[in-house]
C-alpha cells in the first residue's frame, strides 16, 4: 500500500530506492477491493554500483513496470499481469507495447530486465508467444537460455499447501550479456515470507563498463563519509554495551594503566607548559595521547562487554525461543537440500513443519510486541544518530492510515459495524414475497 512506503526505510541505508505506482491507489479510489492487494514495484539499488554512473533516472513509472536508466543501462523491473481470457491478453499486450514504447525512446547500450512475468516463459502458450515477441524485438534472451550448461532452476512459485509448483520469475538480458552470466538460480532461504522464490542472476564485475559514461555521480546524499577519527571513536564505543559495565572494574583499570602516562606528565609544570619550555617535543605529546587512546580502548574491551547483534530497525522483537526455531528450520532446509530437494517424505514433511512452526512464532513475537520497547529498541535508539533514531522509531510504531479506527453511523468497534452491514444486506437482499 502507498502508506506503507515509509518501511522501506527500514532497510540499511546502503542502497538507493526507486518505486512504481501503487496499484491500489486507483482500485480503491474506484471500487471496493476484493481479494488480496496487488501491483506495486521497488528496486533497490546498492549505493556502490550506484555512484559508477554519472546520471540516474526513473522514466515513466507505471503500475505494472519500473524502467532505471543508469547513463546507457536500462534496469527494468516488471509485474504482469495472470492471463486466462482474451481480456487479459490484450491488457498483457498493451503493457508490453507501452514498455516497448518507452524503451525504444530511452538511448541505451544494455538492457536487464527481472520480475515476475506470471507466465512459464520455456513452455509454449498464448502469454509465453506474446512475451517471447516482446524479447526478440528487444534482441535479448530469457537467462535460462544463455547458461553454458543446463539451467538447475526447476520452479520460482510455490505453495507446497496445495502441491503448486511454477516457473514464473525470470531475468531477460540483452544477448550482448550473455557472456557475462556467472550464475543463474533460486534461493532456498528460511528468511523468504513469500510464495515466490528469491531468483539470483550473477554478472561478472565488468559487463556495465560500455553502459557508463564520464563522470560518476556527485550526489552528496550517496557519497561515503570520509573515515574521520571521530567516526572512528565513536562507532568503536557503539560497539559496547556501557549500561552493563561495572564503573568500578573500569576506573580501577584505566587508574593503573594510566598512571605511567601521568607520572611523565607530572614532571612537567604548568609554567614549562605556558612558557613551552618542556622537554617534551610535539611527537613527543602526540605520542602520548595516541599511548593514552590505546589504553582507554584496551580497558574498555575488557571491562565493558560488547552489545548483542540486533537489527531494530524490524527485529527488536527477536529472542532465544526465535533464535532456536530458526536455527532447527534451517537445519532442515539443508538436510532437505542435500537429498535433492524432494517434493514427498520425512525430510520434506520436517521441513514443512520446521518452517510453519518458525514463521507461526514470528507472527506472534511480532503481535506480542507492538507498542512495546525492549532493552534492544532502547540501546539501538540511544546510540543512534537523529536521522537513524526516527528510521527505527518509525518503523516500529509508525502507524499506518489504513490501520485508523473505522466510524460507521457512530458505530466504532469491529463487532458492531459487522453486525450493521449484515442487518442491511439481509434486509435488502430479502425477496418481497
Amino acid at each position: 500500500m502507498i502508506f506503507d512506503l515509509h518501511k522501506l526505510d527500514s532497510f540499511e541505508n546502503d542502497f538507493v530506492v526507486f518505486h512504481g505506482i501503487s496499484a491500489m491507489k486507483s482500485k480503491l479510489s474506484n471500487e471496493i477491493l476484493r481479494g488480496r492487494p496487488f501491483g506495486g514495484i521497488t528496486t533497490l539499488i546498492k549505493k556502490s554500483f550506484y555512484k559508477k554512473f554519472s546520471s540516474a533516472l526513473s522514466v515513466k513509472p507505471s503500475e505494472r513496470f519500473l524502467v532505471l536508466k543508469l547513463d546507457k543501462l536500462l534496469i527494468v523491473n516488471v509485474y504482469l499481469p495472470c492471463c486466462s481470457c482474451d481480456d487479459d491478453y490484450e491488457l498483457l499486450f498493451s503493457i508490453l507495447n507501452d514498455l516497448l514504447d518507452i524503451i525504444s525512446e530511452v538511448e541505451h547500450n544494455s538492457i536487464i530486465i527481472g520480475g515476475d512475468f506470471n507466465c512459464n516463459l520455456l513452455q509454449y502458450s498464448t502469454g509465453m508467444s506474446i512475451i517471447q515477441d516482446f524479447i526478440h524485438k528487444l534482441n535479448s534472451s530469457v537467462c535460462n537460455n544463455l547458461l553454458n550448461g543446463p539451467c538447475t532452476i526447476e520452479y520460482t512459485y510455490v505453495v507446497e499447501n496445495r502441491n503448486a509448483y511454477s516457473d514464473i520469475d525470470y531475468f531477460i538480458v540483452s544477448n550482448s550479456l550473455s557472456n557475462s552470466i556467472n550464475n543463474y538460480q533460486v534461493i532456498h532461504s528460511i528468511e523468504n515470507m513469500s510464495d515466490h522464490l528469491p531468483v539470483e542472476l550473477e554478472l561478472n564485475s565488468n559487463f556495465y563498463i560500455d553502459c557508463v559514461q564520464d563522470s560518476p555521480i556527485n550526489n552528496s546524499e550517496y557519497n561515503e563519509p570520509d573515515l574521520v577519527e571521530d567516526n572512528y571513536y565513536t562507532s568503536f564505543l557503539n560497539r559496547f554495551d556501557w549500561s552493563l559495565t561495572s564503573s568500578g572494574k573500569y576506573y580501577e583499570c584505566t587508574r593503573i594503566s594510566l598512571m605511567e602516562i601521568y607520572n611523565k606528565l607530572n614532571l612537567i609544570s604548568v609554567d614549562q607548559i605556558v612558557n613551552r619550555t618542556t622537554p617534551l617535543t610535539v611527537e613527543d605529546f602526540n605520542s602520548l595521547f595516541n599511548e593514552m587512546v590505546l589504553i582507554l580502548q584496551t580497558c574498555t574491551q575488557e571491562c565493558v562487554p560488547l552489545r548483542e547483534k540486533t537489527n531494530c530497525h524490524k527485529k527488536c522483537w527477536w529472542d532465544n525461543n526465535l533464535q532456536e526455531e530458526k536455527s532447527h528450520s534451517i537445519r532442515t532446509q539443508q538436510a532437505w537440500i542435500k537429498a535433492g530437494k524432494p517434493r514427498s517424505g520425512n525430510l520434506y514433511n520436517e521441513r514443512l513443519k520446521a518452517r510453519k512452526n518458525y514463521r507461526k512464532l514470528i507472527t506472534e513475537k511480532k503481535v506480542n510486541f507492538q507498542g512495546k520497547i525492549s532493552t534492544n529498541l532502547k540501546r539501538s535508539l540511544y546510540a543512534s544518530s537523529s536521522k537513524t533514531f526516527w528510521r527505527i522509531w518509525n518503523t516500529n510504531f509508525h502507524a499506518s492510515k489504513l490501520s485508523k479506527k473505522h466510524n460507521v453511523n457512530n458505530l466504532k468497534t469491529n463487532t458492531e459495524i459487522a453486525n450493521y452491514l449484515a442487518n442491511n444486506f439481509r434486509e435488502t437482499c430479502t425477496p418481497n414475497n
